[in-house]
């Protein structure tokens, strides 16, 4: 899943949990445990991290590259 297919509200409960900031029980912090991006303690997980994480360019297959 990528950061597009959250709300804003999710996205910003997300960043709060990966800064280390407690997570309020709520629809939004339910959304994200439905969708694995939080644990049912409300700590960020592997694919919650993911979302904000830089991406790696792809590799060019051009022979110009």
């Amino acid at each position: 899943m990528t950061a597009a297919r959250l709300s804003p509200a999710m996205r910003n409960m997300l960043r709060a949990a990966i800064a280390g900031k407690p997570v309020p029980n709520g629809e939004t912090r339910a959304a994200l445990i439905a969708r694995s991006m939080l644990t049912d303690a409300g700590q960020p997980t592997a694919a919650g991290r993911a979302v904000f994480a830089p991406q790696q360019p792809t590799a060019c297959r051009e022979p110009a590259c």
